[in-house]
């Protein structure tokens, strides 16, 4: 399967309550550590247990995502949690934003593809994430500072034409790209 296909299918095909983010995809190259590390998490999902993550080890903002809360803020509630902030690349920071929106600029950076449901996530690496995951342990032995990673560029993903909309020329407007 080709890099424009496995983002394709990574997609979201409905809205879901953890696409409630409305500031937008953080691109990748102001991804800071929390982004990085997640991304080490998810790569050992993947290796480990068929790529479902354990909830206790993903930072989780309970108001936006209440219900990939894990066992700890399921068991006292969530009242009174401390937030933490989203560490990016340069000592900025994004409020409002945990490991699963990192997750999901991810997915939209066509790093990782989400295969499981809303309810029950499952993620696979894309050869792209692939390849940042082995540079970015390979940066993490040498230096443990991820603002100095710089992750090689991402694959030509140029998504071959799709035939049938040359046979219905009226709707291509209408069409995602």
């Amino acid at each position: 399967m080709s890099t424009a296909e496995e983002i394709k299918r990574s997609r979201p095909k409905i809205g879901r309550s953890h696409h409630q983010a409305s500031s937008g995809a953080i691109p990748i190259e102001k991804w800071g550590r929390d982004h990085w590390t997640t991304l080490l998490y998810i790569e050992h999902c993947c290796v480990d247990s068929g790529g479902e993550p354990n909830f206790d080890k993903l930072r989780c903002d309970t108001d936006r995502h209440p219900f990939y809360a894990g066992r700890y803020a399921r068991h006292v509630g969530t009242a009174g949690l401390k937030k933490y902030p989203t560490r990016l690349k340069g000592g900025e920071e994004r409020e409002d934003h945990d490991d699963w929106d990192c997750i999901e600029d991810m997915v939209h950076a066509g790093v990782v593809l989400w295969v499981g449901t809303g309810a029950f996530p499952v993620f696979e690496l894309t050869e792209y994430g692939r390849q940042l995951g082995a540079a970015l342990r390979q940066h993490y032995s040498h230096d443990r500072n991820p603002n100095t990673f710089e992750p090689p560029p991402p694959p030509d993903i140029t998504p071959e034409p799709d035939p049938t909309l040359d046979a219905f020329p009226h709707i291509k407007d209408l069409v995602e790209d």
